[in-house]
């Protein structure tokens, strides 16, 4: 299966978003966020503007709490908040 890369958000997809591209551009050309910040910057952004962003029917993070497992080899799935916890 192959994604289309118009449907990836990229560095490069970030900087051409024509609300925002310029905006983001000029963060990233003054060195206040690289490629990997300026995306979790877009998608925090794409969040916070919920069902008005083009990106709503895919939001990459959920409005319910979620709970984490981790496999453990000798023990199963262990919950992630326990681990959490401990460390």
């Amino acid at each position: 299966m192959v994604t289309p890369l118009t449907l990836a958000i990229t560095p490069m997809s970030v900087l051409q978003n024509p609300d925002f591209g310029k905006a983001y551009g000029k963060l990233f050309d003054e060195g206040d966020v690289d490629d990997r910040l300026l995306v979790i910057l877009f998608l925090m952004v794409e969040r916070l503007r919920g069902s008005s962003s083009l990106w709503a029917p895919y939001s990459t993070t959920p409005s319910k709490e979620i709970h984490f497992f981790i496999f453990c080899c000798e023990d199963g799935f262990i919950p992630f908040s326990t681990i959490i916890q401990v460390s």
